[in-house]
């Protein structure tokens, strides 16, 4: 997805200097401990300059070139002050970043240090496996509610699905078999919402299937999420001054936790 925001012409050369700033070829974000050096990562796109991300924890720097902040977002560049980017779209981009990062790890994060651990690699969450052994494609809207029936024999009440868009249309696709007409999901459904996000992955391996995605059944009260310290975006004006260059810092402190684990359930296997 490419992301845009028109910004404003004072301090360009003329009126016909006026921008449109877009953010392309998105970087990944990963976690550090304390005190780890942040390395070099992937790039970002803003207009035609380049801006080097360096990622560690979740922390991500980025830099900008100090021609550009003149120009176009801030004329009156001197000591930087973070608000010089608060309605930049590069400051926007990189919160969003983070955030995804964050719910990539709530849902599958690995607990290996310095890496939160998320729902499906949490003792105690139930694994449902569907297919016999190399994962299904779904034919019916059976593996949701029978989701919803392990929660609610837990005395947990599921509040929604969260699926891979892949496994949403999958569902949405359902037909009845002689007439071809769309199946209509059973009135129990209507009690969990359905969310869909690229975090949960569709390339996993099952077996002698490599196409498996998961969808993930829950009470989602009992997923907790601290934050110590919130989204800050510190300017570091000297970083690569030689290069012309300005960086912005970005960071925060979070930690994912289950209150209870068995009120979550993870279906595996699903195949498209």
């Amino acid at each position: 997805m490419v992301s845009s925001a028109q910004v404003d012409t004072v301090g360009a050369a003329s009126d016909r200097d006026a921008v449109t700033l877009y953010l392309d070829a998105r970087v990944g974000v990963a976690w550090a401990k304390e005190a780890e050096r942040l390395l070099a990562a992937g790039q970002m796109t803003l207009g035609e300059e380049h801006i080097l991300i360096d990622q560690g924890g979740v922390i991500v720097k980025a830099t900008i070139a100090e021609r550009l902040l003149k120009n176009h977002i801030y004329p009156t560049f001197g000591t930087m002050p973070v608000t010089a980017i608060s309605s930049a779209e590069v400051r926007d981009d990189l919160a969003a970043q983070i955030a995804t990062e964050i719910h990539r790890v709530m849902l599958r994060g690995s607990g290996t240090a310095p890496e939160q651990r998320g729902v499906r690699n949490t003792t105690g969450v139930t694994i449902t496996e569907l297919g016999t052994g190399n994962g299904t494609a779904p034919t019916s809207y059976d593996p949701l509610l029978d989701a919803m029936q392990i929660l609610r024999g837990g005395n947990y009440e599921p509040t929604a699905f969260i699926m891979a868009p892949r496994t949403a249309n999958s569902f949405a696709k359902l037909k009845e078999a002689s007439t071809e007409a769309y199946l209509v999901p059973p009135p129990q459904l209507a009690d969990a919402r359905t969310l869909t996000t690229n975090q949960v992955p569709v390339n996993l391996t099952v077996g002698t299937s490599t196409n498996c995605s998961e969808i993930y059944c829950a009470d989602w009260s009992r997923l907790w999420l601290g934050m110590r310290t919130e989204l800050v975006i510190t300017p570091l004006v000297e970083r690569y001054a030689e290069f012309g260059q300005v960086a912005f810092m970005c960071w925060i402190r979070a930690d994912v936790q289950l209150s209870q684990p068995a009120a979550f359930n993870v279906l595996t296997g699903v195949r498209p």
